[in-house]
């Protein structure tokens, strides 16, 4: 299901559940919240039994007349109106406003109304008194909606940014008003585009899915850098590669960069004294300047993990760090930080998890076959005298030791009363090299066979494990390996 798709959904039940109310999304520039508007104003008469839409409309916050003579206008060619709404008879507030149609309108029996307001129009920090006054005449509009006899059902969605901790000492401070929405119930923080919407641009060829998971990772959604990503790949192609030059390009001097930085400039500037201080830590405590974090994570730069009193800050994804780094002299006069961005690993996840499954998969099989051959063959699973190499004093030492070894580190370091096989102990390069060796002994070629893939395995599996960023080529490999490495083994079981 699409990211709007889901929306769409959560907000039916709340706007169904009452005759007059209001639905509050905030989103950052590029986030794609004006296009979310707009598909719910699609899509919601079909949710909602007799509704009725209009908008979208662009309010001036200072002077709501031209606003309201468009919505009575509307109504009026919508059929909903026994009279014209002269200009001498509109107030300028929606108070009077709504009170005038509630006694001109001729809606249907259980009619629903939902009017769309788009708010990004009027700044991107706009002063939270006049976004808090209009919040409150629409809060007010819907109260005194609920106690008349209107006949009609009257719902608004708004849309737009704002600071939600910058509105909340509004109220707290400057007025004695009651907050106009709750988080959770009727307030969003709208961030971009979903998986499914993402992998549904993407051409159709071999790990579609797993490309778009990399998008949605990479960008955290963010619905303006996506597209533009998307459309300066060389050939048009979404491998790893390409996506990582690609994604640098645009952090780099893209539109949808340059729509990032413009915002992000207009913040306080004490605020980017924590930026770069989690630039440099990755990972730091929410506790400390929580008030900072709310307002970089509603700035769409930073994300919350875990949970209190534990819970972690950390920059929102790699293309907003590298956005930062590669653009920080035109952010701030603050000194930036010595580290270069081609320096620094990725947090990406998407293709090394796939990768990752695969060796697992391969890599335990591998270890069972050879524990369950060694018992059959030798009553017993030892590794004496097997795979013997010269240690680092110049001895020789065979693979049952290194394991033992390697065992003992393991038990005096973990916390997990778990036994396991010797085979667990091994090095997967040491496993391909008894394969080997064994094939060797018995002139068995289908063991050797299987070796030589554990061998090449390996290599691979060391690229994983050391964080290093796999894309296709290397799941392209894995596939092979496995392909090879479970047709040689059933070629063992049937010889």
């Amino acid at each position: 299901m699409s990211a709007k798709r889901a929306f769409l959904l959560e907000i039916v039940p709340y706007l169904q559940a009452s005759t007059a109310s209001t639905y509050f999304i905030s989103g950052i520039p590029g986030s794609g919240n004006t296009d979310l508007l707009k598909y719910v104003r699609d899509h919601i008469s079909k949710e909602i039994r007799q509704t009725a839409v209009l908008g979208v409309y662009k309010p001036t916050l200072s002077d709501l007349g031209q606003f309201l003579s468009e919505v009575g206008q509307d109504l009026m060619n919508a059929g909903f109106l026994t009279d014209h709404l002269d200009s001498e008879d509109l107030e300028e507030d929606l108070s009077s406003f709504w009170q005038w149609v509630r006694e001109h309108h001729c809606f249907p029996r259980n009619q629903s109304l939902v009017i769309f307001i788009d708010l990004n129009h009027v700044g991107s920090l706009a002063n939270a008194s006049d976004i808090g006054q209009f919040f409150s005449s629409l809060r007010a509009l819907a109260a005194s909606h609920k106690m008349g006899s209107s006949g009609f059902q009257l719902h608004h969605v708004v849309t737009g940014f704002w600071q939600h901790v910058e509105l909340d000492r509004y109220y707290r401070d400057d007025t004695s008003i009651s907050f106009p929405y709750t988080i959770g119930v009727n307030y969003c923080h709208w961030k971009g585009l979903g998986i499914e919407e993402i992998t549904q641009l993407l051409p159709d060829q071999p790990y579609r899915s797993l490309r778009g998971q990399l998008l949605h990772e990479l960008t955290d959604g963010y619905a303006a850098a996506i597209p533009e990503i998307l459309a300066n790949l060389p050939q048009k192609q979404a491998s790893m590669r390409n996506v990582m030059t690609t994604a640098k390009q645009i952090a780099s001097h893209g539109e949808s960069s340059k729509l990032l930085v413009e915002f992000w400039k207009q913040l306080p500037p004490q605020l980017f004294h924590r930026i770069k201080l989690l630039l440099q830590y990755q990972r730091l405590p929410y506790n400390k300047h929580h008030y900072d974090w709310e307002m970089l994570n509603e700035a769409g730069i930073v994300n919350f993990s875990g949970h209190s009193p534990a819970r972690i800050v950390e920059i929102r994804s790699w293309f907003v760090e590298l956005v930062l780094r590669l653009q920080w002299s035109s952010l701030t006069e603050i000194s930036a930080l010595e580290t270069k961005i081609d320096h620094m690993i990725p947090q990406l996840q998407t293709f090394n998890s796939a990768a990752y499954e695969m060796i697992y998969e391969m890599e335990t099989a591998a270890r069972n076959v050879i524990a369950l051959m060694l018992n059959q063959v030798e009553g017993r699973l030892s590794l004496e005298g097997k795979v013997i190499k010269r240690n680092q004093r110049g001895d020789n030492e065979d693979l049952e030791c290194r394991a033992l070894a390697a065992k003992d580190n393991a038990e005096n370091s973990t916390h997990e009363a778990i036994a396991h096989p010797l085979t667990a102990y091994t090095q997967l390069r040491d496993l391909g090299d008894l394969y080997i060796e064994l094939g060797k002994q018995s002139r068995n070629e289908k063991l050797k066979a299987v070796g030589a893939t554990v061998t090449e395995l390996s290599t691979v599996r060391n690229q994983v494990m050391h964080n290093q960023i796999v894309g296709d080529e290397t799941l392209s490999v894995l596939e092979r390996l496995r392909t090879d490495l479970f047709q040689q083994m059933a070629a063992l079981a049937y010889s």
